[in-house]
């Protein structure tokens, strides 16, 4: 009776524990998806009242990914002397402020430093989370932990429209601004108040977690060092060399970056050009309803993405799961390029966006588990997010040029089944985080 009672006990724990986590982090990563895309809802607005062409707005944007590639690694130095639960609060204050500021924008150069500075104060908040959560989950348990947390793209485009909408248009003038200046205001606020929260509750590792018992704490932190462990006897090299030098020598990590770049650009290729793409599937669908129509796919790539996670955790495997995202997210988004029928073309990329969604939320749970460690991890973890986030800057130009040069957005759905492909390919290579961590 007393191993039943001790493995009921073990499974609540993990459970309380990953909940309470992931929906914070949920949180977090909506906030930060809404802070991050709530420009392009404002644009219209903005651009009339500020004079803004497309030139300006355009670098605005390029802005941001600059400074939020380039800013990532010295969060990593703050978390080293800091901590990663005060780091990521700060970190969390310090963008839902520059996020408000937003608000104040006069100029194009007021545009342009402010865009520049939300990156660079948002640039730390994935790594940080990523290892902090590797901290606290067990890697068994990350399938669960990923498919909360990353749910927060798809509801960020299934809601932030009409939020945008119905904050934009029932504050519009009041103290005599217009809805787009409280559309930054607004949405700011709740990201300062989680970042004030995250520095008062968070704590740094299970040891010193609050709401845990002493038989609680003791049992998760035996099952976090037993992970660590095994990834460390899986890969000793980690602890011979710097932090940095370490990730940048390890195949593994660029393997990683490179299948994540592919994820990342079929993700901002579907966010900010969707309602173009299916906006041009018929003449019939009118740009409003284009808008609408946006979230049908971002809903069902929701469900996809907790059944995959779900049925990750009951086989314990991760690779394939994400393999198979990546094939059907391929195939969907070329397929919508090669169809003529509006139609059936929608539900191609319906599919599609539906097979990227589902792999997008099991994907960290591959760098998580396989490397362990403040410096390695810390870095590993850094250099992936950074080399998929060049997407950014580079992905949306190009299908751009793309939809100029051919008149259509069928070369570009193309580029990015492609990329899809190559991200499938990698991850079969990389295979599971390590011997034992996957399988229970």
């Amino acid at each position: 009776m007393a191993t039943i009672m001790n493995e009921v006990t073990a499974l609540a724990v993990q459970r309380r524990v990953v909940f309470r986590l992931a929906t914070f982090f949920l949180l977090l990563q909506l906030m930060n998806a809404i802070d991050r895309s709530n420009i392009s809802f404002a644009a219209t607005a903005m651009n009339a009242d500020l004079g803004f062409d497309a030139r300006v707005y355009g670098f605005g944007i390029s802005c941001f990914f600059l400074s939020y590639i380039f800013f990532q690694f010295p969060a990593i130095f703050a978390m080293r002397r800091f901590g990663p639960s005060k780091t990521l609060g700060l970190i969390v204050v310090s963008w839902g402020l520059v996020s408000m500021a937003m608000a104040a924008v006069q100029d194009a150069y007021s545009f342009y430093v402010l865009r520049f500075l939300l990156g660079m104060t948002e640039a730390g908040a994935v790594p940080v989370m990523l290892y902090y959560a590797s901290c606290w989950t067990p890697q068994k348990n990350q399938g669960a932990f990923f498919k909360i947390m990353t749910l927060s793209w798809p509801l960020a485009v299934v809601i932030g429209a009409p939020l945008a909408s119905l904050l934009m248009n029932h504050l519009g003038q009041i103290g005599g601004l217009p809805g787009w200046r409280w559309l930054f205001i607004a949405e700011g606020i709740p990201t300062v108040a989680l970042g004030l929260f995250a520095l008062i509750w968070l704590a740094d590792s299970p040891a010193h977690a609050r709401n845990l018992s002493e038989p609680e704490r003791q049992w998760l932190v035996a099952q976090l060092q037993h992970d660590k462990a095994v990834a460390e006897a899986a890969a000793p090299q980690q602890a011979k060399s710097s932090f940095l030098m370490s990730a940048l020598a390890d195949r593994r990590v660029w393997l990683l970056s490179l299948a994540y770049f592919g994820e990342i650009a079929g993700l901002y290729g579907a966010v900010f050009w969707l309602p173009q793409v299916i906006g041009q599937l018929s003449p019939e669908i009118g740009s409003d309803r284009a808008i609408l129509l946006t979230m049908v796919p971002f809903a069902v790539g929701t469900v996809t993405l907790l059944l995959n996670a779900a049925r990750s955790d009951r086989k314990q495997e991760r690779s394939w799961h994400i393999t198979g995202g990546f094939l059907v997210g391929a195939l969907g988004l070329g397929s919508t390029g090669l169809i003529s029928d509006p139609w059936l073309g929608f539900v191609a990329l319906t599919i599609g966006i539906a097979g990227l969604c589902a792999a997008t939320g099991l994907f960290w749970s591959i760098p998580t588990g396989m490397f362990r460690g403040l410096a390695h991890a810390a870095a590993a973890f850094t250099l992936i997010n950074v080399v998929g986030n060049v997407s950014g800057l580079v992905i949306p130009a190009v299908i751009g040029m793309l939809r100029v040069a051919t008149g259509d957005f069928s070369s570009a759905l193309l580029l990015l089944a492609g990329l899809l492909l190559m991200s499938a390919a990698l991850m079969r290579i990389v295979g599971e985080p390590a011997d034992g961590l996957a399988v229970a």
